[in-house]
């Protein structure tokens, strides 16, 4: 393979624009792993707008969507907690078992 001479002044047709701060939406083709020094605080940030993965639409009333299966370890919520939507028949289970509900249904048979 011998080096090509560019046909166009960079970055035009031979290498694709960088990052930038700039206000104007990016995309990117190719994988974006952030945060690798091990001395940052912080690894990735999104203090305005809303976050989507596995979805180009993201949920208007959530800040982040998740399309697809969740693994967390270690996951920590504060308020609330809604599993399934009304009308579903999803079960909240720990490490197996049904968690009863505070009224004292949906235990386990033998409780």
């Amino acid at each position: 393979f011998a080096w090509q001479e560019p046909t166009q002044a960079p970055p035009q047709g031979n290498v694709f624009p960088p990052l930038n701060i700039g206000p104007q939406g990016q995309t990117k083709e190719g994988g974006l792993i952030v945060g690798t020094n091990p001395t940052l605080e912080y690894g990735f940030l999104v203090p305005h707008g809303l976050v989507a993965i596995g979805t180009l639409n993201p949920n208007p009333n959530h800040k982040l969507t998740i399309e697809g299966s969740l693994f967390a370890k270690g996951a920590q919520f504060q308020g609330d907690v809604q599993i399934g939507s009304p009308g579903t028949n999803f079960e909240l289970r720990v490490n197996g078992k049904k968690v009863c509900l505070e009224d004292g249904t949906n235990c386990p048979a033998k409780w």
